[in-house]
Order: C-alpha cells, then sequence, then structure tokens
C-alpha cells in the first residue's frame, strides 16, 4: 500500500475493505487466483490497520503517562 493511499483510506475505510474481504474470502467459492489476490490485499490492510492501532496505543500511553506526571503536583498545590 503506497503512502498516497494509506493517507487516503485510513483507518475505518481500511477497516471495512478488510471486512468485506474476511467475509467474500469466509463465504464465496472464488477461483484460488481471485482468493490468493483477496488474501494478499487483505493482509496488506491488516498490517496498516495493525500499525495504526499500535501507534494509537501508543499515544495513549504517553498521554496517560503525563497525566500521572501532572496529577501529583495539581494535588499538591491544591492542598497546600
Amino acid at each position: 500500500m503506497s503512502q498516497i493511499e494509506e493517507q487516503e483510506l485510513g483507518f475505518e475505510k481500511a477497516l471495512a475493505e478488510l471486512e468485506k474481504i474476511v467475509g467474500a474470502l469466509e463465504n464465496s467459492q472464488l477461483d484460488l487466483e481471485t482468493s490468493m489476490e483477496m488474501f494478499k490485499r487483505g493482509m496488506t490492510l491488516y498490517r496498516y490497520c495493525k500499525k495504526k492501532l499500535d501507534e494509537a496505543n501508543l499515544k495513549i500511553r504517553d498521554i496517560l503517562k503525563e497525566m500521572e506526571e501532572v496529577e501529583p503536583d495539581d494535588n499538591r498545590t491544591s492542598q497546600g
């Protein structure tokens, strides 16, 4: 997946396309070549979505860590 395609696709659209592919692979009798192409595209989308989720998880951890560092200072100033 190219960087331009990633920017245009976004997480939600990538996930929706991945879900369609999974459904088609599970419920259809596709020929082998079509199945392999869909599987390849699905794996690309899976890696993209996983990367985005991992990035979001790291951002959330950073925010929570910052909040933990700020809260003790806030408690001391309000008590003193």
